[in-house]
């Protein structure tokens, strides 16, 4: 139970220095979970867009990568610790940007 509970509020990371160092790996991909008016002003190149309220109804969009990680990022980190949580969940290997958008930049 207590494991549980952690990786809802703590789950899996890697900062924003080791996604830049990594971002040309084949072996990930970059799942953006901010609105679109946010995205519209800056995203990462290459990245795949789902707002977090849609993930839940999307998953399907995400299943050609189900055999890479996914590294979700929003804003500053706390959206897409909810969608790596989701994800997690549902069977895909996932980790959260820590400091999001913010951090990358």
């Amino acid at each position: 139970m207590f494991d549980k509970i952690k990786s809802f509020f703590n789950p899996p990371s890697i900062s924003a220095h080791e996604v830049k160092n990594s971002i040309n790996k084949e072996s990930s991909i970059l799942l953006d979970v901010r609105e679109t008016k946010e995205r519209i002003i800056r995203h990462i190149p290459g990245s795949i867009h789902i707002p977090l309220g849609e993930l839940k109804n999307r998953l399907n969009e995400l299943m050609p990568n189900k055999d890479k990680k996914i590294i979700a990022y929003c804003a500053s980190g706390t959206r897409s610790a909810m969608a790596t949580t989701i994800l997690n969940k549902n069977g895909f290997t996932a980790l959260t940007m820590t400091g999001g958008m913010s951090e990358y930049l």
